[in-house]
């Protein structure tokens, strides 16, 4: 596992966390809520290497895509489909 790869991993859980702590009863709990922010943001990343950057170079833009990527999924999962409560 590279370094570019456990940053990415470590943004994601904590913006599963973030989104489990503000948006209360909408999500899958903590761990659920982490996993999808994990899936989002390796997404993010993957995409961002797919089509813009060369990973090793400037960490910026490989946290912000990350971050953008968790955002996306647990947005859509408060807006599309409902939590089993």
């Amino acid at each position: 596992m590279t370094l570019h790869a456990l940053t990415v991993m470590v943004v994601g859980l904590a913006a599963g966390y973030l989104a489990d702590v503000v948006m209360k009863r909408r999500g899958y709990g903590m761990a659920g809520d982490a996993l999808l922010g994990v899936g989002g943001s390796l997404a993010g990343g993957a995409l961002l290497n797919v089509f813009a950057f060369a990973p090793g170079r400037d960490w910026v833009p490989v946290v912000l895509a990350a971050a953008a990527g968790a955002l996306v999924f647990l947005t859509a999962q408060r807006l599309f489909w409902r939590a089993r409560v």
